[in-house]
């Protein structure tokens, strides 16, 4: 594998449409501000391979579907618990968010386990207005605690409401050790609604010049996809990074994507404006 960056000439337009700096003035403080986010890490024990959610809202109360599929990589059998739930409370970048189903996982060394589960949730405060499903060890706090799972799923009220709702969020990698982890967050950074800074970070054999990556803004169905460059002060062997502010443009939905030249998908994410 090498470890040279390619930037296609069309991807050099995009970064220039999405890098646009706000002032900071128009700064959200970082406490209040909303996040839609996925992220899995790669610890060398559990790899999670999906974790989506669909979400409806009927009867004043939201109807959620998680599918998770989680492997073990590691030598030792291992218990995680795939925990549901609305936030409560705490900084929106972090939140409280205390489980409402926990479904229990036993997994031996080298199995993979597919699960479904089935809440439903009261609507979260309208301050926090999100939700999570995360992969956890046992005994681990629901406050804040997205950087030592295997893997968070948070979504705001855009996956329950308007064209977005009913959308499956969250990711999906597909086989082989050409993507293994990801992190995408799309946090409310400025006081314009339209605007937003995105984090995404994805780490795997194919990182970051043997595949595309590709984001995409829904609109109801339609989405057209447009090349994302790995910034190279960032980006690294197996690593491909970017951060960049990103214009809504009337978009309920950001997704991402990274395929092989074949065409061969490593993983497909999406997640709701965060507003």
């Amino acid at each position: 594998m090498t470890a040279k960056t390619t930037i296609p000439a069309a991807a050099v337009v995009l970064a220039a449409a999405v890098a646009a700096s706000p002032a900071a003035a128009d700064r959200i403080p970082f406490s209040a501000r909303a996040h839609s986010r996925v992220v899995t890490y790669d610890r060398g024990d559990v790899l999670v391979r999906r974790l989506q959610m669909t979400v409806t809202r009927a009867d004043h109360r939201l109807h959620a579907r998680v599918r998770l599929t989680a492997r073990n990589v590691g030598d030792t059998a291992l218990r995680r618990e795939l925990r549901v739930g609305r936030c409560v409370s705490g900084p929106l970048a972090a939140p409280d968010c205390p489980p409402s189903a926990t479904v229990h996982l036993r997994l031996a060394p080298g199995q993979q386990r597919s699960v479904t589960a089935a809440v439903t949730l009261r609507q979260p405060p309208a301050r926090q207005d999100t939700i999570e499903a995360a992969l956890v060890a046992p005994g681990a706090r629901s406050a804040g605690y997205f950087s030592r799972t295997d893997g968070e799923l948070l979504l705001t009220g855009g996956a329950w409401r308007g064209a977005g709702a009913g959308r499956p969020y969250g990711v999906s990698f597909g086989p082989g050790d050409g993507a293994r982890r990801l992190n995408f967050d799309i946090p409310a950074t400025q006081r314009d609604p339209d605007q937003a800074y995105i984090d995404v970070k994805w780490q795997g054999t194919a990182a970051p010049a043997q595949a595309a990556t590709t984001i995409a803004r829904y609109q109801g169905a339609n989405a057209k996809q447009q090349p994302l460059p790995p910034e190279p002060n960032r980006s690294g062997p197996m690593l491909f990074s970017n951060r960049f502010d990103y214009d809504r443009r009337g978009a309920n939905a950001i997704g991402l994507r990274a395929t092989t030249p074949d065409g061969t998908e490593l993983f497909s994410a999406a997640l709701p404006w965060p507003r």
